[in-house]
């Protein structure tokens, strides 16, 4: 006898976070579906290369300053 779970997703903005070479990173606002009765967060590939692409700029030393629009 198996239980059902019935998974329903919110769009949400939530606060990304990534450990790069000992370092924690932490992006706020990003978008995700957010599965509501987990609390998984899924992000759309392109939304993850965006912010590994800025997490590398930021590990080389390059200050930079992004205004990104999700949408």
């Amino acid at each position: 006898m198996g239980s059902a779970i019935k998974e329903t997703y919110s769009e949400q903005y939530v606060t990304y976070a990534l450990e790069m070479d000992g370092k924690f990173y932490l992006v706020e606002h990003v978008p995700a579906r957010v599965c509501l009765e987990t609390g998984e967060q899924y992000f759309a590939p392109e939304t993850v290369e965006k912010i590994q692409k800025i997490i590398n700029f930021i590990s080389l030393g390059i200050l930079i300053y992004i205004l990104i629009s999700w949408r």
